[in-house]
């Protein structure tokens, strides 16, 4: 199962990366509770917003496989959202990813 999302982040993150502008990073507004960064050979970003329903849930699912996979992948939470949106949005809900 951890093989098939490994698969399927990638081939997703690929076509997107492809078919999109550069991504920048403006502001890093958390570091991950869960693992460092220690080159691990696969970093998954998961894109979000405060206001999606379903992102929480899923959040939480890849904060168990970030849990489980500490030492193989590193994921990241990304938002276009401004910081002090994601900042409130970070009291209420307890996100441990990057």
């Amino acid at each position: 199962m951890t093989k098939k999302l490994i698969c399927l982040a990638c081939l997703f993150f690929s076509v997107f990366a492809w078919s999109q502008q550069k991504i920048e990073v403006q502001n890093i507004i958390k570091e991950s509770g869960i693992t460092t960064f220690n080159s691990q050979s696969l970093i998954l970003i998961d894109f979000w917003a405060t206001w999606c329903a379903p992102c929480l849930p899923a959040t939480e699912q890849l904060q168990v496989y970030q849990s489980q996979l500490k030492n193989k992948v590193y994921m990241v939470a990304m938002s276009y959202e401004q910081d002090y949106q994601i900042k409130n949005f970070l009291k209420k809900h307890q996100i441990d990813l990057a």
